[in-house]
């Protein structure tokens, strides 16, 4: 793969795996900087955290964030997918209708049930 700056489009999805070089520009840098300049797209705590779990392999191995990195050695980023993307599975829930006209539709939701979940929220059914 060529330099993550001189193509972008490599980057549309953020879930792949991706193999880079370090470049020379780069060299003698710890890792988690090096990955937080090679990859902008991520934050540096969020790739120091894939660094702990094992999804960022430095010439084949397992990779420590506070290592230095060298010309041409080979980085293997296995990005996991965002948290957004399988956090929510679909499901059929019935829905019992209370009233119906050709105008309104009203339903019996369960209490509990999160209609509009902000940002973070996790757990969509509290019984």
């Amino acid at each position: 793969m060529s330099h993550p700056y001189d193509n972008s489009e490599d980057y549309n999805d953020l879930s792949e795996n991706r193999v880079v070089q370090i470049p020379t520009e780069f060299a003698g840098e710890r890792l988690d900087a090096a990955l937080a300049k090679l990859f902008p797209m991520y934050s540096r705590s969020r790739l120091q955290q894939w660094i702990k779990d094992g999804h960022v392999l430095l010439n084949g191995e397992p990779a420590l964030g506070k290592q230095k990195v060298y010309v041409d050695e080979q980085i293997l980023l296995d990005a996991p997918p965002p948290p957004e993307l399988t956090a929510f599975t679909a499901e059929e829930i019935y829905f019992p209708v209370v009233y119906e006209d050709e105008h309104l539709l009203v339903i019996d939701k369960p209490a509990g049930l999160v209609v509009h979940p902000a940002a973070g929220y996790t757990n969509l059914f509290k019984l």
